[in-house]
């Protein structure tokens, strides 16, 4: 060891010089300083590989063992404190696996039991639907027996958001708004039981039993074509009959007596109803797209109403002097010009022209 006064080598365990006599334990003790430190430094090296690659470092720890005690130690605390963060870590890992499977089980027994609900509803739904199916008495009814047309409908000419009854025969005509639950149909001021079996519906109208067969449209709009020119058949027979009486009566009668005829001619069967008899019989629209059917049932007047567009309806009908009003509904001021009807709707002003 060199001396740091005169540079003379001196024994290590010397602390004075032997030349100069300077102290040398300074020297030892930063020797020995740096000797730690670069030993604490080749140590942390072993112990970083070790925490890096746990197996090198247990392999190292028993090679060392001996013949390096401070590397075999370094290098056996990595692998250690590798394997206890490797462990800590997978037990963590697995806990928050566990959590997360138990949650999506649980999210998929929720799933699971909303498809079931949902499922469960559209099946109720579609009871509910067939349930509706045999309650359902919409569509087009023929009574043979009492040569009577029924049909119960929504959207007709007379109302777009009802249901509506219409019902035409020699001795009925009805048409109105209605409910029906099953059980009975329900008008404004009336429930009516009904029964409704295998495409047949009956129910007693006004002391009447009807029994309908359910149809299609086709053979429905034949039938009350029938009905109706069977009714315009009566009344023409009617009209006739009365007009021979007026004849008669003029031919034989004073001008006053003429004009209570005529007066008499033009006033229904009914005490109650008057109308002009010259409406009675069935009008052509002069762009042929409408008709209407005026008749005398029972001494109330009646129309069927029909066009390209729409499906025949049947309406009851009031009139005075100035105006038409067809089921409370339409209202229609007239006039007679040669065999002519002229129709103006008082909704709007619109003018049309019927020819008999």
């Amino acid at each position: 060891m060199k001396c740091p006064n005169c540079g003379s080598e001196n024994d290590s365990n010397n602390k004075f010089c032997n030349n100069c006599g300077s102290e040398l334990n300074n020297l030892n003790n930063a020797n020995t300083q740096t000797n730690n430190v670069n030993k604490k430094e080749s140590v942390l090296g072993w112990g970083f590989l070790g925490f890096i690659i746990p197996i090198v470092g247990i392999i190292l720890f028993f090679v060392w063992k001996k013949s390096n005690p401070r590397k075999s130690k370094a290098s056996g605390i990595g692998a250690l404190i590798s394997i206890v963060i490797g462990i800590v870590a997978t037990v963590v890992l697995v806990a928050i696996t566990a959590a997360l499977i138990g949650n999506a089980n649980r999210i998929t027994e929720a799933a699971n039991q909303y498809s079931s609900s949902v499922v469960s509803q559209s099946s109720a739904s579609k009871t509910n639907t067939s349930n509706n199916k045999t309650t359902d008495i919409s569509g087009y009814w023929i009574d043979n027996t009492n040569n009577t047309v029924l049909s119960i409908e929504q959207g007709s000419s007379v109302a777009s958001n009802q249901i509506y009854f219409s019902m035409l025969s020699n001795e009925v005509m009805k048409i109105c708004p209605i409910t029906y639950d099953g059980s009975y149909i329900k008008t404004s001021n009336e429930k009516i039981p009904y029964t409704y079996s295998n495409n047949t519906l009956k129910f007693m109208l006004d002391g009447k039993t009807y029994t309908f067969t359910k149809t299609t449209k086709d053979k429905y709009d034949q039938f009350g074509k029938n009905v109706s020119q069977q009714i315009t058949n009566s009344t023409n027979t009617s009209s006739n009959n009365t007009n021979a009486i007026a004849n008669t009566i003029a031919n034989t009668s004073t001008n006053t007596m003429t004009n209570t005829t005529s007066s008499s001619t033009t006033t229904s069967t009914s005490s109650n109803t008057s109308y002009d008899a010259r409406i009675l019989g069935k009008w052509t629209s002069e762009d042929k797209t409408i008709t209407m059917n005026f008749t005398n049932n029972g001494g109330s007047l009646g129309v069927t109403c029909s066009s390209k567009d729409e499906s025949p309806y049947f309406a009851s009908v009031t009139m005075d002097s100035t105006k038409i009003e067809v089921y409370n509904h339409y209202t229609y001021t007239y006039r007679f010009t040669d065999n002519k009807l002229e129709l103006t709707n008082t909704s709007n002003n619109q003018t049309v022209t019927f020819t008999k």
